[in-house]
């Protein structure tokens, strides 16, 4: 189960790369969640910080599971580029860090 999900986040992450094949598309931040800080100063962070301070106060292995699989869903349907997508790979890396952390994996 582990390596199926860390796999799946490979994935996640390699189809994230620009596809040279598809054109530019200018930033959608009219498509950004209202509930949405996105920093552009802190691109290792992007989105809002209480997300990142709920996912990291996390200690249950199955709530992060979910957090992971919730955020890598929806990661998947947005284009390649969309901020939406960007945000919510990143909240998938900081629960799979936690995971990390905790043993969990």
């Amino acid at each position: 189960m582990r390596r199926a999900a860390a796999a799946v986040l490979a994935l996640v992450i390699a189809a994230c790369a620009d596809d040279p094949a598809r054109p530019e598309r200018p930033a959608a931040t009219d498509r950004t969640p209202p509930n949405e800080v996105v920093r552009p100063g802190d691109p290792q962070r992007p989105g809002n910080p209480q997300v990142y301070e709920r996912i990291e106060s996390l200690d249950d292995c199955v709530a992060l599971e979910d957090e992971l699989a919730t955020h890598l869903a929806n990661a998947e349907l947005q284009e390649p580029g969309d901020v939406v997508r960007t945000v919510s790979i990143a909240y998938a890396q900081a629960a799979d860090r936690r995971l990390v952390e905790l043993g969990c994996r």
